[in-house]
């Protein structure tokens, strides 16, 4: 039989792993805050973490999985148009590095789809900006009646 969580104890300890990123000596992020956000809302560098969707995929006799996706996107400020990917990459990293060393509570890891869009954007209204955007899947066998 699979070790077995919920789908909101993997969510609360996924969402203190990334706001750990904006705690400490040198943190990656200004701040790390949950749901949909704009571009000007906080101070850059900022990563904005939302839980799109879970449904359950398959029932066994007492377990169901769910199958969940998670959007993760940074917003950073570009000093030239040619540090842009540079400033992008290095926020990347820092939140992959927090991804892999992620363990869901049920002692399991497996996030899947590590592709990360890059929009440039140079406006007056938002300044010079790049974000990064992920939408990350992952797995959650659960008791049934636990969530």
């Amino acid at each position: 039989m699979a070790t077995r969580s919920t789908v909101s104890s993997v969510w609360s300890s996924f969402l203190a792993r990334m706001q750990a990123l904006a705690s400490g000596q040198s943190p990656a992020f200004a701040d790390v805050v949950e749901g949909e956000v704009g571009t000007t809302h906080y101070e850059h560098p900022f990563l904005a973490v939302k839980l799109l969707s879970a449904t359950v995929s398959s029932r066994a006799d007492e377990d169901k999985e769910w199958k969940c996706k998670v959007q993760l996107r940074i917003v950073a400020e570009q000093t030239t148009a040619d540090s842009a990917a540079t400033v992008a990459l290095g926020k990347i990293s820092a939140v992959e590095d927090q991804i892999d060393g992620f363990t869901k509570p049920d002692g399991s890891a497996g996030w899947e789809n590590a592709e990360w869009s890059l929009t440039f954007s140079i406006t007056s209204e938002e300044g010079n900006l790049v974000q990064a955007d992920n939408v990350r899947d992952f797995t959650v066998m659960v008791a049934r009646g636990a969530n």
